[in-house]
């Protein structure tokens, strides 16, 4: 009995040991799923935009009640109210296929980087999604309400400039892993929209009137912070040309 009882490992050693083997899967689970995603922490450039990411898709959650939100407002029916939403590709379609390509290839300086290019569009796109949305949430008639749409759908290649952008700030092995935490980013925007946005828009239609358009007015909001952050965004100076290395190397084989 006794023989047994000294073969026996102490207690306190078994708990190391399951402390140990905790924090080994840990150290095992981190290198394995989160330490391929160390570079975004490491770039400050990445996480602001990375952050206008998320607030963008919070945002475009008041989108799925505007049809609701026309046919309560302006006493339309839904019907009416779903075409009149279902007629902005009239307007993104052209921007995409024409207007941002010609902005980008002829009007703006041809001194200016694609990145830089993209950046100034980006700027401009998220002020008329603020502008188009708070106009949305504050429009007392249909004649106003269409502007203001109109301005808003203007600035719908903000998302796509801001991929164009964010994958300029990282090696080209690191894309597809910045691509995973964009769509993560996102879908975690969907799920935090789909509960605060329809809470503020049930809000809004129990107030009546004028705070109808609560949630548009609240979408808004978000859009201007993440225009704060795109216009304080500066783009990284860029690595400096290899061309004088490869000057150098051919004097050198001159000489």
């Amino acid at each position: 009995m006794n023989g047994d009882h000294e073969n026996e490992p102490p207690s306190w050693s078994i708990q190391s040991y399951s402390h140990q083997s905790i924090l080994t899967k840990f150290r095992a689970n981190y290198r394995f799923y989160l330490k391929p995603y160390r570079f975004i922490l490491n770039r400050k450039p990445v996480l602001l935009l990375l952050t206008a990411f998320l607030v963008y898709r919070l945002s475009r959650g008041s989108s799925w009640f505007l049809a609701q939100y026309i046919s309560t407002r302006y006493s339309w029916t839904l019907a009416q109210a779903n075409f009149l939403v279902s007629a902005r590709p009239t307007v993104s379609i052209p921007l995409f296929l024409f207007g941002l390509p010609f902005l980008k290839s002829r009007v703006l300086n041809p001194r200016l980087s694609s990145t830089e290019k993209d950046l100034w569009l980006a700027r401009r796109s998220i002020f008329c999604l603020t502008v188009g949305t708070l106009g949305i949430g504050l429009s007392p008639t249909i004649a106003t309400l269409i502007p203001s749409m109109v301005i808003q759908t203007s600035g719908s290649g903000f998302v796509f400039l801001c991929r164009s952008i964010i994958t300029t700030l990282v090696e080209r092995d690191e894309t597809a892993r910045l691509f995973t935490a964009i769509e993560i980013i996102q879908s975690l925007g969907n799920v935090v929209a789909s509960l605060s946005i329809t809470t503020v828009f049930q809000i809004g239609l129990r107030l009546g009137g004028f705070w109808i358009g609560l949630a548009w007015m609240m979408t808004s909001a978000l859009f201007c912070l993440v225009g704060v952050a795109i216009w304080s965004f500066n783009m990284p100076p860029s690595p400096p040309s290899p061309d004088f290395v490869v000057e150098d190397h051919d004097g050198d084989d001159r000489a």
